[in-house]
């Protein structure tokens, strides 16, 4: 079972390569292979504690998709377009959380920062 976000979209990116590869196998296979991303998906948004209630938001988002995605009266390409956009999601959080770490503050005195002084 993944055990960080990481984990979690290299697993989405692994089914989402075995999706692709297996067009046109049935739904059956599909369901078989999503259910392992569906399943970490889950165990993920069970554990997390109710202070991180945007990530939960974006994990039950990503069930979302793996569950359109596993209707098996869905076409092979629209099944790897949701799972495509369950991944999407999970890179996203991946982004934001690279991103906010890279910000820096600077003290704005007046209408000019100190790196725009001199």
């Amino acid at each position: 079972m993944p055990g960080t976000p990481n984990d979690l979209i290299q697993l989405a990116r692994s089914v989402v390569a075995r999706m692709v590869r297996s067009e046109g196998r049935g739904s059956a296979f599909s369901q078989l292979v999503l259910s392992e991303l569906y399943e970490a998906l889950r165990t993920e948004a069970d554990a997390i504690d109710g202070s991180e209630l945007a990530n939960r938001a974006r994990l039950q988002a990503a069930i979302e998709c793996c569950r359109r995605a596993a209707d098996p009266r869905l076409s092979a390409a629209l099944r790897c377009a949701e799972l495509k956009g369950t991944l999407a999601l999970l890179e996203s959080e991946n982004a934001i959380h690279m991103a906010v770490g890279a910000l820096r503050f600077r003290v704005i005195h007046g209408a000019l920062s100190n790196s725009a002084i001199g």
